[in-house]
């Protein structure tokens, strides 16, 4: 056994020990109770291979971060797969006729971990906290304020209507934190995470070890599950203890050995050995933006359209993902995926292909010739680009991916130069456009994910993620008109001449579509995918109990 297994097993066989001895053994067969009801009790083991650099979502936020702050946080509505939205903090909610005023009214007796109540103020205090943020979505909000007119109720006022804003509110971005908390810690407190955790959440942070593991215990005084929540009350576990483990052959090795209930991203390569018996893998797509390339359209050498489409129709985009994600990561086609309800364009499937012949053509006549290394050059100018890359998010062997999109644009006399740097440089090289193209996927269940990713306003030095710098008046104004259109056939419309008109310009490359893989084993039940794509709270999540 690797000497890094062997440790990783022992610090979940000392996680199982701690759980009262009731969550039984995940490698061998096991039974519910007689009634067929859930069993109370037991630690979850999760093993995950990102571990949050911040756990502050109103400074920074990942997928993973918002993943597992999901068991401590509460929001004020949640958004089922289906496009349903759900009571959860908030019981109920009007809109006004003109889509400018949201009016909450909440739940009553929450409180937070710390024990303060949550009521209007706190609901308010966060909404400011996240507008004031400039990040997670907030600068596409056109928002005025919020007000507690009464401690059980907020009302939200909008400078125009925004019909995505429910959608954001479902988010973990937006999770309702302890005024208190925030008040109490240092903003570098909040970042490294621990007891500075404090929501109204399922599961209260009772440990946590940078680098290696987060311990969670039930909150027993819960009672605000969202209306659509498998129970009420409090979580059937005593507790999830979760494991950070980036080596995917020890996550796997885990689970395999029965150690590990739930592990994240299993890679593609092992999931058909883990189906069947006493292991299985749950899968879902995620919505939003697909994994893509965002090329710098305002300057470099993909300031021309000619660069773009080569690199776009010379690299053989189908057979690297088919290759390394096996066929359980759908080739993407549009900047938007097919889990994107009532937004995805399907008719762009297909629309173009591999055509070296013709990326090198389009160079050519671009008046790019291929120099004395291979690379092409134009006017004593190489034809290179500088690839910055996020760190935080590597995740899916997206490391060896660009190596293969490296690999491919040579043959083209393309030299793309990877750098992968650290969230906070990443940040700042991204809001001076230092860079020539950088890869992304954002998780979110709405069409509205495009305005944040390509409209002019919204680039990195304005709070967005529009790393392409597409400063296109028209696309501009289509994303307006769907912000503030309530009819859904009208907004599935709009996003569709969006998708278009990004894929004419060849403004991005789309490459695959996220695909979540958990690896589980058999003796783990309620484990449920949210909106996002990506497992919801463990708070309906039930263990079979010891034979």
């Amino acid at each position: 056994m690797p000497a890094r297994l062997g440790a990783v097993l022992a610090v979940l066989t000392m996680a199982a020990a701690c759980s009262g001895g009731d969550s039984g053994g995940t490698g061998q067969s096991a039974t519910p109770d007689a009634a067929g009801e859930p069993a109370q009790g037991g630690v979850l083991n999760y093993v995950t291979d990102v571990e949050p650099t911040c756990w502050d979502l109103q400074q920074q936020s990942t997928i993973a971060s918002q993943t597992l702050l999901r068991n401590v946080l509460d929001s004020l509505v949640r958004l089922t797969p289906d496009g349903e939205f759900h009571g959860w903090l908030a019981e109920t909610w009007e809109v006004s006729p003109d889509g400018t005023t949201y009016t909450f009214h909440l739940s009553d007796g929450v409180t937070f971990h710390d024990g303060t109540p949550l009521d209007a103020a706190a609901v308010t205090f966060n909404l400011d906290r996240w507008i004031a943020s400039g990040i997670n979505l907030a600068p596409s909000v056109p928002y005025e304020s919020a007000t507690a007119t009464d401690p059980r109720t907020v009302t939200v006022q909008l400078t125009e209507p925004y019909a995505p804003l429910l959608q954001i509110l479902s988010m973990p971005i937006v999770s309702i934190v302890s005024p208190a908390s925030v008040e109490q810690y240092t903003p570098e407190q909040l970042c490294a995470g621990g007891e500075a955790i404090v929501g109204s959440g399922p599961f209260r942070s009772a440990a946590y070890v940078q680098g290696q593991s987060w311990t969670l215990e039930r909150n027993d005084d819960y009672d605000w599950a969202p209306e659509n929540a498998d129970h009420t009350g409090a979580a059937h576990l005593d507790g999830v203890q979760v494991t950070f483990i980036q080596e995917n052959s020890t996550r796997v090795g885990a689970l395999s050995s029965g150690q590990a209930h739930l592990v994240s991203n299993v890679p593609p390569v092992d999931v058909a050995n883990l189906r069947g018996g006493e292991t299985d893998v749950l899968t879902a797509e995620a919505p939003g933006i697909p994994y893509s390339l965002q090329l710098n359209t305002a300057t470099g050498p993909f300031a021309d359209p000619a660069v773009r489409e080569a690199l776009r129709v010379g690299v053989d985009y189908d057979t690297l993902v088919e290759s390394l994600y096996h066929g359980l990561f759908p080739r993407a086609w549009s900047l938007l995926t097919p889990a994107t309800a009532n937004a995805y364009d399907a008719s762009l499937e297909g629309e173009y292909g591999h055509d070296l012949a013709a990326a090198q053509q389009l160079l050519d006549d671009a008046g790019w010739v291929p120099g004395d290394d291979g690379i092409r050059v134009r006017d004593g100018e190489r034809l290179e680009a500088a690839w910055i890359v996020n760190q935080a998010w590597i995740r899916e062997q997206r490391d060896v991916l660009g190596e293969g999109i490296q690999d491919a644009a040579l043959e083209l006399g393309i030299d793309l130069q990877r750098e992968t740097l650290d969230p906070g440089t990443f940040t700042a090289r991204a809001q001076a456009g230092d860079y020539d193209l950088t890869d992304m996927s954002q998780s979110r269940a709405e069409g509205d994910m495009l305005n944040l990713a390509y409209r002019s306003t919204l680039t990195p030095s304005g709070g967005g993620v529009n790393y392409t710098q597409l400063a296109d008046p028209d696309v501009d104004q289509l994303l307006g008109d769907a912000a503030r259109a309530t009819d859904p056939a009208q907004r599935s419309d709009l996003y569709a001449q969006v998708q278009q008109r990004l894929s004419d310009g060849s403004v991005a490359i789309p490459v695959y579509v996220p695909t979540y893989l958990l690896g589980t084993s058999a003796g783990v039940h309620g484990v449920h995918f949210d909106a996002p794509g990506v497992p919801w709270s463990f708070f309906d999540v039930w263990l079979d109990q010891a034979q």
